[in-house]
């Protein structure tokens, strides 16, 4: 799936999108430069989903968890700084 963002104002239209194209996919990649938007996108995917906590990038971390309103754990990942898949 590819969407096109021009502002921020369209972040809960594609947000509405991705969630409705993956349905039961529990791995979702997002590829982008650093800056591009991904951890804006992910938190109003996360927002849409009912997530409550603060989604921030994980970039240090390597991984956040977060809950749902649900119960369903949602694990956003940065492997910006592996070379390689097997690391």
């Amino acid at each position: 799936m590819e969407a096109l963002s021009y502002s921020l104002n369209d972040l809960k239209s594609v947000a509405e999108q991705v969630i409705a194209c993956f349905k039961d996919n529990k791995v979702i990649l997002f590829e982008g430069e650093m800056g591009a938007g991904k951890t804006t996108l992910i938190k109003v995917i996360c927002e849409l989903l009912g997530v409550k906590d603060n989604v921030s990038s994980p970039t240090f971390g390597i991984v956040n968890e977060y809950l749902s309103d649900t119960e369903d754990q949602i694990y956003h990942f940065d492997f910006y700084r592996f070379d390689d898949e097997s690391e």
